[in-house]
């Protein structure tokens, strides 16, 4: 099992924090020990040393699903991912929901129907009834237990008929010739609710054992700040992209200490940090893989020309806005840029009409000055 953090003195640690192999790093699930692996081909990770966890860590939040797709802006897959990690929250939370109403409508129709058996001791007699008490006691605690014989509840008090859960016979036929397993229509929601039980019982456990651990990932997820860093390292510019969950001074003066290690002067610019996109470390790091800038065993290091660098300034900035800009923008036109096909259609030499443009399927027709904004940024990212 994959996992993208460890336990360590009490702190959560990103895999990207750890440059020290022999550390001890704890799993926050069963507490027992990690091993990190930042090979050269794998996605960096933690695993357990022996074995593997019997918990299931959910890959919804940092993303550990496989080869992504680089095609998306960095705000619009951030801002995507964080509707699907919503979307599957309010899911899990109505099935969950739905699950213990039927669980509590099955438990209404369980007393119900052992106060009936009660009343019928007189009708059957009461060893039978009995019998069958105990019978159903024994099915609810054990799996493997023989299903209760209802098919022993023979009478003419049972005037409504008898079914074996798909044909029909009245209580005439029932006493005329033997009928194996047919039992009281009256006890049919009772029957199924038995033949259901431990299936229904385990779909609920299940379904609040995803919940806890998706809301103990969501916490260890929240935990983590994105950020994206600016170095002057001696007489060149490198960027960095990293998480952390501590405080950013601590992970600043790490990564200062690191990098004195290859270069005489470090000097470290923080563009850009935010909490809840921690998943779009490993979705930067694949879409600007070719800028990728190696310095030792370091992988977390990229070299941008000026102008691509604030693009990605932009890109990120944009997270900090709920849904898209407002028109008439720089970050409108930003948006804009970052997530249209490259295309204006319709561009004539009529002063009123400056082209279209489509984003997310939606037409926008532009104005003079958003056309000559565009037009500039499309220029800039040529260079």
């Amino acid at each position: 099992m994959k996992i993208p953090y460890g336990v360590k003195d009490g702190e959560i640690f990103h895999i990207s924090e750890i440059i020290d192999r022999s550390i001890v790093v704890l799993c926050p699930y069963c507490q027992k020990e990690l091993v990190a692996k930042k090979g050269k081909i794998k996605q960096h990770h933690f695993a357990h040393q022996n074995g593997s966890c019997t918990q299931h860590f959910s890959n919804h939040l940092f993303g550990l699903e496989g080869k992504l797709l680089v095609d998306m802006a960095l705000s619009t897959f951030a801002k995507s991912k964080q509707h699907r990690i919503k979307m599957y929250e309010e899911q899990l939370m109505r099935q969950l929901a739905e699950k213990r109403r039927w669980v509590k409508e099955e438990q209404r129709i369980f007393q119900k129907n052992r106060a009936e058996l009660h009343r019928l001791k007189e009708v059957v007699g009461p060893a039978l009834v009995e019998q069958l008490l105990a019978e159903i006691e024994q099915f609810c605690a054990y799996k493997i237990a023989p299903f209760p014989a209802f098919h022993l509840l023979r009478s003419n008090h049972f005037s409504e008929g008898y079914t074996d859960g798909k044909r029909q016979c009245t209580a005439a036929e029932i006493r005329e010739g033997y009928k194996e397993y047919y039992y009281p229509n009256r006890f049919e929601p009772f029957v199924n609710f038995l033949k259901n039980y431990h299936q229904t019982n385990q779909q609920l456990s299940d379904l609040e054992a995803k919940a806890i651990i998706f809301r103990r990932d969501l916490a260890f997820f929240e935990n983590f700040g994105l950020y994206f860093l600016k170095i002057k390292a001696d007489h060149q510019i490198i960027y960095k992209i990293g998480l952390s969950s501590r405080e950013l001074s601590l992970r600043l003066a790490e990564i200062e200490q690191t990098l004195t290690s290859f270069f005489l002067r470090v000097d470290i610019d923080l563009l850009f940090y935010q909490k809840g996109v921690a998943f779009l470390e490993r979705y930067f790091k694949q879409k600007y893989q070719s800028h990728q800038y190696k310095i030792g065993q370091l992988t977390e290091y990229f070299s941008f020309s000026n102008s691509l660098a604030a693009l990605i300034i932009k890109d990120l900035n944009l997270l900090k806005i709920n849904g898209a800009p407002k028109r008439g923008t720089e970050d409108w036109i930003d948006w804009v840029f970052l997530n249209f096909n490259g295309k204006i259609y319709g561009k004539t030499t009529s002063t009123s009409s400056y082209g279209q443009v489509y984003v997310n399927n939606q037409c926008y027709s532009l104005t003079s000055l958003e056309f000559r904004a565009l037009t500039k940024r499309m220029n800039l990212k040529t260079e």
